[in-house]
């Protein structure tokens, strides 16, 4: 068993915003979730019903807290159970204070550059893009 040298690890959404930080924190075998949201990879027969594409984006406050030892699957919450109260305390500060150290940037892979599609003319055709079709003639 090798252990990282990272005590923390947060988890970002797949397209994060910098007003909502990590969806969720990673500490000691415990996975606290500050948001969730559903998603296309989860099919409507989930047993969760904050996995399908249908659930909205929802803040959690207190934050779900799971030990990934004993439930990898994350069903049972212990948020509400007074002997994990200081470990969702220290994942809640270090949060914070990540959040504050996260210098953030414009999305780089968000645009799309048109002119990066595949063409079977010279990309600087005109009408572009239609100009790009492929034409192959039957002998």
């Amino acid at each position: 068993y090798h252990q990282s040298p990272r005590k923390f690890l947060a988890v970002y959404p797949e397209g994060p915003k910098q007003d909502q930080g990590p969806f969720a924190v990673i500490h000691k075998g415990f996975k606290a979730h500050f948001y969730t949201k559903g998603s296309d990879l989860s099919d409507a027969a989930n047993f969760d019903p904050m996995c399908p594409a249908r659930h909205p984006l929802t803040r959690h406050d207190p934050p779900l807290l799971y030990n990934l030892h004993e439930d990898p699957g994350e069903r049972y919450d212990l948020s509400n159970m007074t002997t994990h109260r200081d470990e969702l305390n220290i994942m809640t500060s270090w949060r914070q204070t990540h959040i504050k150290s996260v210098t953030w940037m414009a999305p780089r892979t968000r645009t799309i550059d048109p002119r990066a599609q595949p063409c079977c003319n010279d990309s600087s055709c005109e009408p572009f893009p239609q100009c790009c079709d492929c034409h192959f003639l039957s002998e």
